[in-house]
């Protein structure tokens, strides 16, 4: 065997001792102590006052849009309220063991033509003016100034950034139908089976089509208008030395 083949034998042996102890490590750092999710009761009355404080802030936010935007709200408010929950595992970290979310949505009425409502309802969702155009106006001239393709887009200035506020979640049909309202819940996160039995959520049904019937003579569109934000997190539940291994496994609930 030539010097070179005992070099080359050598090497590929370290490579391969190097990929097994590679997985070693991983395997062992996989099974280390995380956090576990900690027995909640989301109704509890720190959390359920943190909830009522936040969807009044939401409310007063929406307000704040009608009154921009010079039109009122048709039919009613519908709520979402999410405690999701996070990971701390090999894969991912989180610093929280469920993170609650609020969020409030609306109908607000769009006459012809659509286009510049559109654009001027864009100006209302953020206080301020953009003199250069919003999110609003830049997502109508990449879709031809089609309604329809609206989704998720904010009033801000700046192109692709979310500055908190209103947002429109998606234009309907001023006639909109209960496969529109099913859409639409979907686009606001429709509570479904949860992989983890404890995680909170609930969410109004929304009746776009009889909303619809108050919307005001003239109106060709319906923009669906949410605000939201979190609420409360909720620390992991955390023993020594997970809560020593496992940043995330610091640290108390935060009230937003």
């Amino acid at each position: 065997m030539t010097a070179r083949r005992v070099v080359a034998g050598c090497g590929i042996a370290a490579v391969v001792a190097l990929l097994v102890g590679g997985c070693g490590l991983a395997a062992v750092v996989a099974q280390l102590p995380a956090g576990e999710h900690p027995d909640v009761d989301f109704e509890a009355a720190e959390i359920s006052s943190a909830r009522a404080a936040k969807a009044a802030e939401l409310e007063r936010e929406l307000d704040a849009v009608d009154a921009r935007y010079g039109a009122g709200m048709v039919g009613p408010r519908w709520r979402v309220d999410r405690c999701e929950a996070g990971q701390d595992n090999f894969t991912r970290e989180d610093r929280y063991a469920y993170s609650c979310r609020i969020r409030v949505v609306e109908l607000l009425p769009v006459r012809a033509p659509a286009r510049a409502e559109l654009s001027r309802l864009g100006e209302a969702l953020l206080s301020g003016a953009c003199p250069g155009g919003t999110n609003v106006d830049r997502e109508l001239a990449e879709h031809s100034g089609r309604p329809e393709q609206l989704l998720w887009v904010s009033g801000d200035c700046a192109p692709g950034q979310l500055a908190g506020g209103g947002e429109i979640v998606k234009v309907l049909s001023a006639q909109p139908s209960a496969g529109d309202a099913s859409l639409l819940e979907v686009y606001l996160g429709r509570c479904g089976p949860s992989p983890i039995a404890r995680e909170h959520c609930v969410a109004e049904p929304i009746d776009a089509p009889s909303a619809a019937a108050s919307a005001p003579s003239g109106t060709e569109w319906l923009a669906a208008v949410s605000a939201s934000d979190v609420y409360y997190l909720i620390p992991w539940q955390c023993d020594w030395p997970a809560s020593w291994f496992k940043g995330s496994c610091r640290g108390d609930a935060v009230v937003r």
